[in-house]
């Protein structure tokens, strides 16, 4: 990971995400320290800005498209307070000097990094999301304002992402890279002629908040904080998140690296969400982890 990029101190008034910061909190709420976390050439950008919160705690300010900022809005500033997880502290929004994209504001998520290495976070993960799917899924009207992320959403992202692939034919690979780019396409094209037995199983499944990317850098652990010895997990990063069904962030072993998987704890999600809803054996539970695979790889060719 990149070392965060420290802006020198006599430049944090010039700064984007102190300006922005600045429409909506003033200058008084000037911060200590300036961070960039991350910036891509797409101009998306991450800071950390110190000492800014309301009890001197660090903010994050994220610069990033419109439609993305929008929906994390919605889930920061009125879906998550309203339900039973725990959350991150929001702290407004406001327009980029670009139109095309806004900044967002919100509590660090300071903690330790979660692991699927260690069972207790995987527990914490199945319970978190046993809460979220389950306190969620009665907010229909708020639900109704965010992107759909079901199935239909994922057989759009497949056409595309093969579409592409296809285009990728015509370029000059070896002849190792075709053969594995007609492999993706062929299973592309199976999982597709199979898409209606995939459909008629999540059309039984309530729908609620998804998060849409509940991988392992996307988590953080607050470990002096506990609930009958169960850690105390956040998520942050809302941006593939919509109304969608449970499995879209219950699966497996999947990936590597910081794109790996947070493997939560099926028993445990079960436990929590059967008191609320009417759920399958867990036999038919462990096919949650299928699904979500299949969408997860999609999302990736798809990215």
């Amino acid at each position: 990971m990149t070392e965060p990029k420290a802006i020198r101190s006599d430049h944090i008034a010039e700064h984007p995400a102190f300006r922005a910061w600045a429409r909506v909190h003033g200058s008084q709420a000037a911060p200590t320290k300036i961070e960039v976390l991350k910036q891509t050439k797409r101009k998306t950008m991450v800071c950390r800005l110190s000492g800014s919160g309301t009890e001197m705690e660090n903010v994050i300010a994220k610069r990033s498209f419109r439609h993305y900022i929008g929906v994390e809005r919605i889930i920061y500033a009125e879906i998550l307070p309203s339900l039973s997880v725990t959350s991150l502290r929001y702290y407004g929004s406001t327009e980029d000097d670009d139109p095309n994209y806004e900044w967002l504001f919100i509590e660090d998520a300071n903690g330790r990094a979660y692991t699927s290495r260690l069972k207790a976070h995987r527990i914490a993960a199945g319970r978190w999301l046993g809460i979220l799917h389950t306190s969620s899924a009665s907010h229909v009207d708020m639900l109704s304002r965010l992107p759909e992320r079901g199935p239909r959403h994922y057989l759009e992202a497949l056409r595309f992402a093969r579409q592409r692939i296809e285009r990728s034919l015509n370029l000059e690979l070896e002849l190792e890279d075709l053969d594995s780019l007609q492999m993706i396409i062929s299973d592309f094209d199976r999982l597709e002629g199979q898409w209606s037995e995939l459909l008629e199983f999540c059309d039984k499944l309530p729908l609620s908040l998804v998060h849409g990317d509940f991988k392992e850098r996307n988590i953080r652990i607050r470990a002096a904080a506990h609930d009958r010895g169960v850690p105390i997990l956040v998520a942050f990063d809302w941006a593939e998140a919509g109304r969608g069904v449970p499995p879209v962030d219950i699966l497996g072993r999947f990936g590597h690296g910081v794109s790996r998987s947070s493997e939560p704890d099926i028993y445990t999600y079960w436990s929590v969400a059967r008191k609320l809803w009417t759920l399958p054996s867990m036999e038919t539970m462990k096919r949650f982890e299928t699904v979500g695979k299949t969408f997860r790889a999609i999302s990736a060719f798809a990215w």
